[in-house]
């Protein structure tokens, strides 16, 4: 198996509106429920990161589910 290293694009953060969850991963950070993104400054890049979050852009969130991913999407609303 290939593994590749990803280095998301950091065009933000966390906004006030964001809701974490009373749940934890086993490191023991609690997970996002509701993310609120905001963003500084954008290159374009189609995967962003923030803390515990990713965000993709439609396009790659379509060729990460045909590639039948073991990722769970959420749509941006």
């Amino acid at each position: 198996m290939k593994l590749y290293c990803l280095e998301p694009e950091v065009a933000g953060g966390i906004g006030e509106n964001t809701v974490f969850s009373m749940e934890t991963f086993p490191n023991g950070q609690q997970k996002v429920s509701h993310l609120h993104y905001e963003f500084v400054g954008w290159l374009g890049d189609a995967l962003l990161e923030t803390c515990l979050c990713f965000i993709v852009t439609a396009s790659l969130a379509s060729l990460i589910v045909l590639a039948s991913l073991d990722i769970n999407l959420e749509r941006w609303r």
